[in-house]
C-alpha cells in the first residue's frame, strides 16, 4: 500500500503492480489481522452484514464478518482490486459499497 500511495502522489498508479497470489496474501491479511484489530482497538463497528470477497484470477474467496446478521454481499474482482477497495483505495461498488462504506475495516 506504500507504494501505491507514493505512485498515486506522483499520478502514476497505473504503474502499481502485484501478483495475484500477493494481492490474495493481502486480502487475507486484512480479513484476519487488520480487520480484527480494528474491531478490538474499537476503531470501527462491526460491518452490518457479511462479505464475501471473491478473487476472480486467483479462484479463492472468504467472508468477511461472516456472523454478521444482514443479507450477506458480493465483492468481486482481481485480488489486487480487492486489496485496494478494502485499504479505501478504490470505491466498492454495488451493494458492498453500502456496507463497506460505513465501517474502516483498516486502519
Amino acid at each position: 500500500m506504500h507504494l501505491y500511495d507514493a505512485l498515486a502522489s506522483q499520478g502514476r498508479t497505473s504503474e502499481w503492480r502485484v501478483s495475484p497470489e500477493l494481492g490474495w496474501d493481502g486480502v487475507e491479511e486484512v480479513a484476519t489481522q487488520f480487520y480484527p484489530r480494528q474491531l478490538r482497538l474499537d476503531r470501527t463497528r462491526p460491518l452490518s452484514a457479511p462479505v464475501r470477497l471473491s478473487a476472480t484470477d486467483v479462484g479463492r474467496s472468504l467472508v468477511l464478518e461472516p456472523d454478521a446478521s444482514g443479507e450477506p454481499v458480493d465483492l468481486v474482482g482481481p485480488a489486487a482490486d480487492l486489496l485496494l477497495t478494502l485499504w479505501g483505495r478504490l470505491d466498492a461498488t454495488g451493494p458492498a459499497a453500502a456496507v463497506l462504506g460505513r465501517a474502516r475495516v483498516t486502519p
